[in-house]
């Protein structure tokens, strides 16, 4: 059996995204899109833990996290980390690319 586990952090990140996409942009459609695409990823990551590649952060927090694009969003990025054994994963943040993503980490 596979497991997705989802932090608090990337949920925030998610509502973050479509409360942009709508109120900023206008779109509450692209940010319904953007939800559905991103669900859609964690599952595929979830199948395939080694598929995004490993990041270099220096905190602490960021150790062993990977990252995968956003199907269809490919400026969002998923950091996640594998579950022992790749029984699935965890997803810990949902950035754009542009974000300082040190700084994010530390959040």
């Amino acid at each position: 059996m596979v497991e997705l586990i989802v932090a608090p952090a990337a949920r925030a990140d998610l509502l973050a995204q479509w409360d942009f996409y709508a109120d900023e942009v206008g779109r509450p459609d692209l940010g319904d899109r953007f939800f559905l695409c991103a669900e859609a990823t964690f599952k595929k990551l979830a199948r395939t833990p080694g598929l995004g590649r490993p990041c270099a952060f220096r905190r602490p927090k960021a150790k062993g996290l990977r990252s995968w694009h956003v199907e269809d969003f490919p400026r969002h990025l998923v950091y996640y980390r594998p579950l022992p054994d790749e029984h699935g994963v965890e997803i810990v943040r949902v950035l754009h690319g542009a974000r300082d993503l040190d700084a994010a980490f530390d959040e």
